[in-house]
């Protein structure tokens, strides 16, 4: 049995007064003490996270982010499309790397569809 990590998206920027990290959940409500990943997709990264608090009528979780974890999100993949006309009519590619920050998701090609 493969065991997968809750995963809760957070925004980087946000801080409560004790210096938590709030976020929304959603699926089944989360208990204190409980390891999550948190990544924010805007930058495609992930933390380790530990849940302090949980706001069950909110939906909501006071999380401790460990910062020193902070990495890639290496799950998160951006998908780039590129048009250009062709012999054949109008080419779309789509790329299928990672998206790094300030990149635009650019990357290898992964197909091609033609569009008459």
């Amino acid at each position: 049995m493969i065991f997968r990590m809750r995963k809760v998206q957070i925004d980087l920027n946000r801080r409560n007064g004790a210096g938590r990290t709030p976020a929304k959940y959603v699926g089944p409500t989360p208990v204190a003490g409980e390891r999550v990943i948190v990544f924010e997709p805007d930058d495609g990264v992930e933390a380790d996270a530990t849940v302090v608090r949980v706001d069950v009528d909110r939906c909501v979780v006071e999380l401790n982010v460990d910062w020193s974890s902070l990495r890639d999100d290496d799950s998160f993949r951006a998908v780039a499309f590129d048009t250009t006309w062709g012999d054949s009519g109008h080419v779309l590619s789509v790329s299928d790397e990672p998206s790094s920050p300030g990149t635009g998701g650019s990357g290898r090609a992964a197909g091609n569809l033609v569009l008459a």
